[in-house]
């Protein structure tokens, strides 16, 4: 499997957990998946959604990074976008809790998964009103 079906396919697996970068080379079968939200989040995909998806997926690991605050996990975005624009590893595969209209040009750069285009099988079940950009998905209520 490719790097990129496989990235979009955890990412679906994951009840979109939100925003995969369009390119990625690193490590295979690791997802480098950063957050900005609080210590239960972690938790929880530390404690529930890592195990179970790794256990699913034999030789797939998910490298889950408390990204720090807005601040942190805008660097993060800024430091892909670099790297897309260079061809070089981006070391970012999903962002969790962040504004995709950050960093500025990276919609129009690909830095960000439009999802209204990604063949998600349940896309047309979420309620329009959910959407804010087609390259954000509507995930937990807090």
């Amino acid at each position: 499997m490719k790097r990129r079906d496989f990235i979009i396919s955890a990412g679906a697996m994951a009840a979109g957990a939100t925003l995969l970068p369009k390119a990625a080379f690193a490590e295979a079968n690791r997802i480098d998946w950063y957050t900005s939200s609080d210590q239960n989040i972690l938790d929880f995909w530390t404690n529930i959604v890592k195990p179970k998806f790794e256990a699913a997926n034999p030789g797939a690991t998910i490298n889950l990074v408390d990204g720090g605050d807005n601040a942190g996990v805008l660097a993060i975005a800024q430091r892909a976008q670099a790297a897309l624009a260079s061809k070089s590893d981006p070391q970012a595969d999903m962002v969790e809790g962040f504004d995709t209209r950050l960093p500025d040009g990276g919609i129009a750069a690909g830095l960000w998964v439009d999802f209204s285009k990604a063949g998600l099988s349940n896309y047309g079940k979420i309620n329009p009103l959910a959407f804010d950009v087609p390259t954000s998905l509507p995930y937990r209520g807090s």
